[in-house]
């Protein structure tokens, strides 16, 4: 699948954006695998929609050093997780 395929580009990269559907599924999927393949310990990975009804839940779980970017993004939420 395209989780595969992708997964050495995404284990090097320095910056990822996440603009998925917000389901309440795949972002929580797509950080479990971020987890499970190891991300650059510099990787930036900034999601959108943070403050969408579906996503409030998934952002609040995440451990890891992270900032709500809302007032400087848009209405709907920006948040940035520093993979350190």
């Amino acid at each position: 699948g395209i989780y595969r395929e992708s997964r050495e580009i995404l284990r090097n990269a320095d910056l990822i954006f996440v603009d998925g559907p917000k389901d309440g599924l795949f972002e929580g999927n797509l950080l479990r695998n971020f987890e499970h393949w190891g991300l650059k310990k510099t990787c930036l990975v900034i999601f959108d929609d943070i403050r969408y009804w579906t996503m409030l839940a998934f952002w609040r779980t995440i451990s890891r050093p992270k900032l709500d970017f809302t007032s400087f993004g848009h209405f709907a939420g920006t948040g940035f997780v520093s993979w350190e």
